[in-house]
Protein backbone atom coordinates (compact mmCIF):
# COMPACT_ATOMS: atom_id res chain seq x y z
CA UNK A 1 0.00 0.00 0.00
CA UNK A 2 0.71 3.84 -0.08
CA UNK A 3 1.92 5.76 2.28
CA UNK A 4 -0.39 8.22 2.83
CA UNK A 5 1.69 11.00 1.75
CA UNK A 6 2.58 9.22 -1.32
CA UNK A 7 -1.08 8.27 -2.23
CA UNK A 8 -1.80 11.97 -1.64
CA UNK A 9 0.80 13.37 -4.27
CA UNK A 10 -0.74 10.39 -6.40
CA UNK A 11 -4.04 11.69 -5.85
CA UNK A 12 -2.99 14.92 -7.16
CA UNK A 13 -0.98 13.74 -10.06
CA UNK A 14 -3.84 11.85 -10.99
CA UNK A 15 -6.36 14.58 -10.90
CA UNK A 16 -3.89 16.90 -12.47
CA UNK A 17 -4.12 14.29 -15.56
CA UNK A 18 -7.55 13.39 -15.66
CA UNK A 19 -7.68 17.95 -15.81
CA UNK A 20 -5.34 17.54 -18.70
CA UNK A 21 -6.98 15.34 -20.22
CA UNK A 22 -10.21 16.63 -20.43
CA UNK A 23 -9.18 19.94 -21.51
CA UNK A 24 -7.65 18.07 -24.42
CA UNK A 25 -10.63 16.77 -25.81
CA UNK A 26 -12.18 20.06 -25.42
CA UNK A 27 -9.40 21.30 -27.52
CA UNK A 28 -10.09 18.23 -29.95
CA UNK A 29 -13.99 18.98 -30.13
CA UNK A 30 -13.24 22.62 -30.95
CA UNK A 31 -10.95 21.63 -33.48
CA UNK A 32 -13.36 19.28 -35.36
CA UNK A 33 -16.51 21.85 -35.15
CA UNK A 34 -13.85 24.63 -36.03
CA UNK A 35 -11.54 24.69 -39.19
CA UNK A 36 -10.08 28.34 -37.93
CA UNK A 37 -9.86 27.31 -34.54
CA UNK A 38 -8.05 24.19 -35.44
CA UNK A 39 -5.61 26.22 -37.58
CA UNK A 40 -5.36 28.87 -35.43
CA UNK A 41 -4.25 26.14 -32.38
CA UNK A 42 -2.05 24.46 -34.64
CA UNK A 43 0.17 27.38 -35.62
CA UNK A 44 0.29 29.29 -31.90
CA UNK A 45 -0.19 26.45 -29.02
CA UNK A 46 0.45 23.26 -30.86
CA UNK A 47 3.54 24.66 -32.33
CA UNK A 48 4.91 25.48 -29.10
CA UNK A 49 4.65 21.75 -27.65
CA UNK A 50 6.18 20.51 -31.02
CA UNK A 51 8.86 23.16 -30.73
CA UNK A 52 9.47 22.19 -26.47
CA UNK A 53 9.24 18.64 -26.85
CA UNK A 54 11.67 18.86 -30.02
CA UNK A 55 14.20 20.64 -27.81
CA UNK A 56 14.22 18.56 -25.11
CA UNK A 57 14.81 15.91 -27.16
CA UNK A 58 17.27 17.65 -29.50
CA UNK A 59 20.14 17.31 -26.91
CA UNK A 60 20.87 14.17 -28.05
CA UNK A 61 21.73 12.45 -31.60
CA UNK A 62 20.06 9.61 -31.04
CA UNK A 63 16.42 8.66 -31.47
CA UNK A 64 15.12 8.56 -27.97
CA UNK A 65 11.68 6.51 -29.12
CA UNK A 66 13.57 3.81 -30.89
CA UNK A 67 16.11 3.84 -27.48
CA UNK A 68 12.51 3.23 -25.63
CA UNK A 69 11.44 0.86 -27.89
CA UNK A 70 14.49 -0.63 -26.90
CA UNK A 71 14.36 -0.61 -23.19
CA UNK A 72 10.22 -1.24 -23.41
CA UNK A 73 10.22 -5.06 -23.06
CA UNK A 74 12.17 -4.73 -19.58
CA UNK A 75 9.83 -2.57 -18.72
CA UNK A 76 7.07 -4.32 -18.83
CA UNK A 77 9.08 -7.35 -17.61
CA UNK A 78 9.79 -5.28 -14.30
CA UNK A 79 6.29 -3.76 -14.02
CA UNK A 80 4.59 -7.45 -14.03
CA UNK A 81 7.58 -8.99 -11.49
CA UNK A 82 6.52 -6.05 -9.30
CA UNK A 83 3.13 -6.50 -9.26
CA UNK A 84 3.32 -10.17 -8.72
CA UNK A 85 6.21 -9.43 -5.83
CA UNK A 86 3.10 -7.08 -4.33
CA UNK A 87 0.38 -9.77 -4.64
CA UNK A 88 2.29 -12.64 -3.40
CA UNK A 89 3.00 -10.20 -0.42
CA UNK A 90 -0.61 -9.61 -0.15
CA UNK A 91 -0.28 -5.51 -0.04
CA UNK A 92 -1.16 -4.82 -4.14
CA UNK A 93 -3.73 -2.50 -4.42
CA UNK A 94 -5.75 -2.65 -7.71
CA UNK A 95 -7.00 0.79 -7.50
CA UNK A 96 -3.59 2.33 -7.82
CA UNK A 97 -2.98 0.20 -10.49
CA UNK A 98 -5.84 1.73 -12.21
CA UNK A 99 -5.27 4.66 -11.51
CA UNK A 100 -1.46 4.56 -12.67
CA UNK A 101 -2.80 3.12 -15.80
CA UNK A 102 -5.05 5.98 -16.40
CA UNK A 103 -2.45 8.56 -15.90
CA UNK A 104 -0.37 6.99 -18.14
CA UNK A 105 -3.36 6.94 -20.77
CA UNK A 106 -4.61 10.79 -19.61
CA UNK A 107 -1.13 12.59 -20.20
CA UNK A 108 -0.51 10.51 -23.39
CA UNK A 109 -3.99 12.24 -24.80
CA UNK A 110 -2.71 15.37 -23.85
CA UNK A 111 0.80 15.39 -25.48
CA UNK A 112 -0.95 13.50 -28.82
CA UNK A 113 -3.57 15.64 -28.96
CA UNK A 114 -2.10 18.73 -28.52
CA UNK A 115 1.37 18.34 -30.27
CA UNK A 116 -0.44 16.64 -33.86
CA UNK A 117 -3.49 15.33 -33.62
CA UNK A 118 -5.37 18.86 -33.86
CA UNK A 119 -3.31 19.44 -36.50
CA UNK A 120 -5.06 17.22 -38.93
CA UNK A 121 -8.14 19.10 -38.48
CA UNK A 122 -6.68 22.33 -39.43
CA UNK A 123 -7.10 23.93 -43.22
CA UNK A 124 -6.09 22.19 -45.96
CA UNK A 125 -2.48 23.39 -47.10
CA UNK A 126 -4.30 24.17 -50.60
CA UNK A 127 -6.85 26.97 -48.87
CA UNK A 128 -3.73 28.13 -47.20
CA UNK A 129 -1.78 28.13 -51.01
CA UNK A 130 -4.30 29.52 -52.36
CA UNK A 131 -4.42 26.79 -55.14
CA UNK A 132 -7.53 24.82 -56.37
CA UNK A 133 -6.64 21.12 -55.66
CA UNK A 134 -8.96 18.38 -57.50
CA UNK A 135 -8.79 14.90 -59.29
CA UNK A 136 -6.67 15.44 -62.28
CA UNK A 137 -7.93 14.37 -66.21
CA UNK A 138 -5.93 12.95 -68.48
CA UNK A 139 -4.65 15.61 -69.98
CA UNK A 140 -3.45 17.31 -66.52
CA UNK A 141 -1.81 14.28 -65.64
CA UNK A 142 0.07 14.08 -69.09
CA UNK A 143 1.29 17.85 -68.35
CA UNK A 144 1.88 17.86 -65.06
CA UNK A 145 3.93 14.60 -65.52
CA UNK A 146 5.59 15.81 -68.49
CA UNK A 147 6.17 19.16 -66.97
CA UNK A 148 8.37 17.11 -64.26
CA UNK A 149 10.00 15.03 -66.94
CA UNK A 150 11.40 18.18 -68.23
CA UNK A 151 12.50 19.30 -64.98
CA UNK A 152 14.25 16.38 -63.61
CA UNK A 153 16.00 16.26 -66.95
CA UNK A 154 17.34 19.79 -66.78
CA UNK A 155 18.48 19.34 -63.00
CA UNK A 156 20.61 16.19 -63.60
CA UNK A 157 23.41 18.22 -64.69
CA UNK A 158 24.83 19.11 -61.36
CA UNK A 159 23.85 15.45 -60.01
CA UNK A 160 26.72 12.61 -59.24
CA UNK A 161 25.94 8.95 -59.89
CA UNK A 162 27.42 5.77 -58.42
CA UNK A 163 28.18 3.08 -60.28
CA UNK A 164 25.01 1.78 -59.95
CA UNK A 165 22.79 4.70 -60.73
CA UNK A 166 21.87 6.02 -57.69
CA UNK A 167 22.93 9.48 -57.26
CA UNK A 168 24.85 10.30 -54.36
CA UNK A 169 24.10 13.39 -51.60
CA UNK A 170 27.05 15.68 -51.38
CA UNK A 171 26.13 16.59 -48.47
CA UNK A 172 26.89 15.48 -44.68
CA UNK A 173 24.26 14.81 -42.26
CA UNK A 174 23.85 17.94 -40.47
CA UNK A 175 24.55 20.27 -43.70
CA UNK A 176 21.70 18.64 -45.31
CA UNK A 177 19.93 19.53 -42.18
CA UNK A 178 20.40 22.76 -42.44
CA UNK A 179 19.58 23.10 -45.94
CA UNK A 180 16.46 21.74 -45.59
CA UNK A 181 15.63 24.42 -42.61
CA UNK A 182 16.61 26.72 -44.26
CA UNK A 183 14.02 26.32 -47.01
CA UNK A 184 11.09 25.90 -44.76
CA UNK A 185 12.45 29.37 -43.39
CA UNK A 186 12.01 30.74 -46.60
CA UNK A 187 8.67 29.32 -47.37
CA UNK A 188 7.46 30.64 -44.01
CA UNK A 189 8.41 33.85 -44.92
CA UNK A 190 6.11 33.23 -47.84
CA UNK A 191 3.25 30.99 -46.16
CA UNK A 192 2.83 31.31 -42.49
CA UNK A 193 1.43 28.37 -42.09
CA UNK A 194 4.52 26.21 -41.67
CA UNK A 195 5.87 26.31 -38.16
CA UNK A 196 9.62 27.19 -37.76
CA UNK A 197 10.79 24.73 -35.35
CA UNK A 198 14.84 23.35 -35.87
CA UNK A 199 15.70 20.13 -34.88
CA UNK A 200 18.45 17.77 -36.16
CA UNK A 201 16.33 14.65 -37.68
CA UNK A 202 17.22 11.20 -36.21
CA UNK A 203 19.05 8.48 -37.63
CA UNK A 204 17.30 5.36 -36.82
CA UNK A 205 19.89 2.63 -35.42
CA UNK A 206 17.78 -0.03 -36.67
CA UNK A 207 17.34 0.75 -40.03
CA UNK A 208 17.79 -2.37 -42.46
CA UNK A 209 15.24 -4.12 -40.22
CA UNK A 210 12.69 -1.13 -40.74
CA UNK A 211 13.33 -1.24 -43.64
CA UNK A 212 11.06 -4.40 -43.77
CA UNK A 213 8.16 -2.64 -42.43
CA UNK A 214 8.82 -0.24 -45.88
CA UNK A 215 8.72 2.81 -43.52
CA UNK A 216 11.37 5.53 -44.44
CA UNK A 217 10.59 7.78 -41.67
CA UNK A 218 8.18 8.63 -38.55
CA UNK A 219 7.48 11.38 -36.99
CA UNK A 220 6.94 10.81 -33.38
CA UNK A 221 4.48 13.45 -31.48
CA UNK A 222 5.26 12.02 -28.05
CA UNK A 223 9.55 13.19 -28.29
CA UNK A 224 9.10 15.72 -31.10
CA UNK A 225 11.53 13.81 -33.14
CA UNK A 226 11.92 13.14 -36.79
CA UNK A 227 13.06 9.33 -37.08
CA UNK A 228 14.65 8.50 -40.09
CA UNK A 229 15.21 4.92 -41.94
CA UNK A 230 18.91 6.00 -43.54
CA UNK A 231 18.85 2.88 -45.54
CA UNK A 232 17.31 3.88 -48.09
CA UNK A 233 18.61 5.23 -51.25
CA UNK A 234 20.08 8.97 -51.00
CA UNK A 235 17.71 10.40 -52.85
CA UNK A 236 14.77 9.23 -50.78
CA UNK A 237 16.54 9.95 -47.31
CA UNK A 238 16.81 13.50 -47.74
CA UNK A 239 12.85 13.72 -49.14
CA UNK A 240 11.82 12.03 -46.00
CA UNK A 241 13.84 14.14 -43.68
CA UNK A 242 11.64 17.24 -45.39
CA UNK A 243 8.65 15.26 -44.87
CA UNK A 244 8.92 13.97 -41.67
CA UNK A 245 9.72 17.81 -40.62
CA UNK A 246 6.85 18.99 -42.40
CA UNK A 247 5.15 16.96 -39.73
CA UNK A 248 6.93 18.28 -37.11
CA UNK A 249 5.78 21.83 -38.90
CA UNK A 250 2.26 21.00 -37.97
CA UNK A 251 1.31 19.52 -41.59
CA UNK A 252 -0.42 16.45 -40.29
CA UNK A 253 -2.08 14.85 -43.68
CA UNK A 254 0.52 12.55 -45.82
CA UNK A 255 0.26 14.45 -49.20
CA UNK A 256 0.15 17.95 -47.67
CA UNK A 257 3.42 16.82 -46.01
CA UNK A 258 4.89 15.42 -48.79
CA UNK A 259 4.20 18.70 -50.95
CA UNK A 260 5.25 20.97 -48.19
CA UNK A 261 8.69 18.81 -47.82
CA UNK A 262 9.06 19.22 -51.86
CA UNK A 263 8.52 23.18 -52.07
CA UNK A 264 10.75 23.49 -48.90
CA UNK A 265 13.73 21.68 -50.90
CA UNK A 266 12.95 23.78 -53.92
CA UNK A 267 13.50 26.76 -51.80
CA UNK A 268 16.59 25.44 -50.05
CA UNK A 269 18.41 26.58 -53.06
CA UNK A 270 20.49 22.89 -53.21
CA UNK A 271 20.83 21.12 -56.66
CA UNK A 272 20.56 17.92 -54.82
CA UNK A 273 17.54 18.87 -52.70
CA UNK A 274 15.67 20.08 -55.41
CA UNK A 275 16.73 16.70 -57.96
CA UNK A 276 15.48 14.57 -54.92
CA UNK A 277 12.16 16.85 -54.21
CA UNK A 278 11.73 16.18 -58.38
CA UNK A 279 12.60 12.60 -58.39
CA UNK A 280 10.29 11.81 -55.59
CA UNK A 281 7.32 13.65 -56.72
CA UNK A 282 8.01 12.09 -60.32
CA UNK A 283 7.95 8.79 -58.91
CA UNK A 284 4.15 9.89 -57.45
CA UNK A 285 2.84 10.68 -60.79
CA UNK A 286 4.00 7.54 -62.57
CA UNK A 287 2.67 5.18 -60.13
CA UNK A 288 -0.75 7.48 -60.57
CA UNK A 289 -0.51 7.06 -64.30
CA UNK A 290 -0.05 3.18 -63.75
CA UNK A 291 -3.08 3.13 -61.41
CA UNK A 292 -5.31 5.14 -63.83
CA UNK A 293 -3.63 4.83 -67.14
CA UNK A 294 -0.74 2.58 -67.75
CA UNK A 295 -0.72 3.94 -71.75
CA UNK A 296 0.47 6.94 -70.35
CA UNK A 297 2.85 5.40 -67.79
CA UNK A 298 4.38 3.40 -70.56
CA UNK A 299 4.50 6.72 -72.96
CA UNK A 300 6.26 8.31 -69.93
CA UNK A 301 9.02 5.27 -69.12
CA UNK A 302 9.98 5.28 -72.89
CA UNK A 303 10.24 8.96 -73.16
CA UNK A 304 12.50 9.08 -69.77
CA UNK A 305 16.36 9.91 -69.78
CA UNK A 306 18.81 7.12 -69.23
CA UNK A 307 20.19 8.38 -66.31
CA UNK A 308 16.88 8.87 -64.73
CA UNK A 309 16.06 5.39 -65.63
CA UNK A 310 19.11 4.15 -63.80
CA UNK A 311 18.11 5.95 -60.46
CA UNK A 312 14.96 3.81 -61.02
CA UNK A 313 16.40 0.71 -61.50
CA UNK A 314 18.98 0.79 -58.94
CA UNK A 315 16.06 1.56 -56.41
CA UNK A 316 14.04 -2.18 -57.55
CA UNK A 317 17.49 -3.70 -57.13
CA UNK A 318 17.79 -2.26 -53.45
CA UNK A 319 14.32 -2.83 -52.95
CA UNK A 320 13.68 -6.30 -54.26
CA UNK A 321 15.18 -8.09 -50.91
CA UNK A 322 12.42 -6.19 -48.92
CA UNK A 323 9.25 -6.00 -51.10
CA UNK A 324 7.58 -9.31 -50.08
CA UNK A 325 7.66 -8.49 -46.51
CA UNK A 326 4.79 -9.58 -43.90
CA UNK A 327 5.93 -6.51 -41.29
CA UNK A 328 5.04 -4.30 -43.99
CA UNK A 329 1.70 -5.62 -44.90
CA UNK A 330 1.13 -5.12 -40.48
CA UNK A 331 2.55 -1.83 -40.97
CA UNK A 332 0.46 -0.78 -43.74
CA UNK A 333 -2.51 -1.71 -42.18
CA UNK A 334 -1.85 -0.26 -38.87
CA UNK A 335 -0.77 3.07 -41.02
CA UNK A 336 -4.07 3.06 -42.87
CA UNK A 337 -6.36 2.27 -39.66
CA UNK A 338 -4.70 5.01 -37.98
CA UNK A 339 -5.03 8.20 -40.45
CA UNK A 340 -8.52 6.75 -41.33
CA UNK A 341 -8.95 7.40 -37.17
CA UNK A 342 -7.40 11.11 -38.11
CA UNK A 343 -10.29 11.76 -40.52
CA UNK A 344 -8.06 10.87 -43.73
CA UNK A 345 -10.63 8.62 -45.48
CA UNK A 346 -8.40 7.56 -48.21
CA UNK A 347 -5.56 6.03 -45.48
CA UNK A 348 -2.34 5.65 -46.64
CA UNK A 349 -3.54 6.29 -50.53
CA UNK A 350 -3.33 9.83 -49.69
CA UNK A 351 0.70 10.01 -49.93
CA UNK A 352 -0.13 9.46 -53.76
CA UNK A 353 -2.50 12.48 -53.49
CA UNK A 354 -0.07 15.08 -53.76
CA UNK A 355 0.17 14.79 -57.07
CA UNK A 356 -3.06 16.87 -57.39
CA UNK A 357 -1.82 19.44 -55.21
CA UNK A 358 1.37 19.78 -57.50
CA UNK A 359 -0.72 19.80 -60.71
CA UNK A 360 -3.06 22.60 -58.69
CA UNK A 361 0.38 24.69 -57.49
CA UNK A 362 2.03 24.79 -61.27
CA UNK A 363 -1.16 25.95 -62.38
CA UNK A 364 -1.47 28.82 -60.46
CA UNK A 365 1.92 29.40 -60.51
CA UNK A 366 2.82 29.12 -63.72
CA UNK A 367 5.91 27.20 -62.62
CA UNK A 368 8.09 25.89 -59.54
CA UNK A 369 9.95 28.44 -56.90
CA UNK A 370 13.64 27.84 -57.32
Amino acid sequence: MLSNRKGGYFNKLFYISLILFLYSISILVFALINTDFAEWYCRGISSFFRWVFSFLTGFVSFSVVEIFLFLFPFLVFYIVYKVIKCIDKGVFAWKYFFKATLIIVFIASFVFINNFAVCYFRRPVEENLNVNKKPLSREELYKATDFLNNELEVSLNSIEFSKDGSSVNPHSWSQMDKLIDNGYKKLYQKDKFVSMIHSMPKKIILSPIMTYTHISGVYMPFTGEANINTNYPDYVVAYTVAHEKAHQRGIANEDEANFVAFLAMLESGDEYLRYSALMNMYDYFLDSAYKYDKELYYHFMDNTNDTIKGEMYSYYTFFKKYSDSKASEVADAVNDSYLKSMGDKDGVESYGKVVELFAAYISKNKGLPG
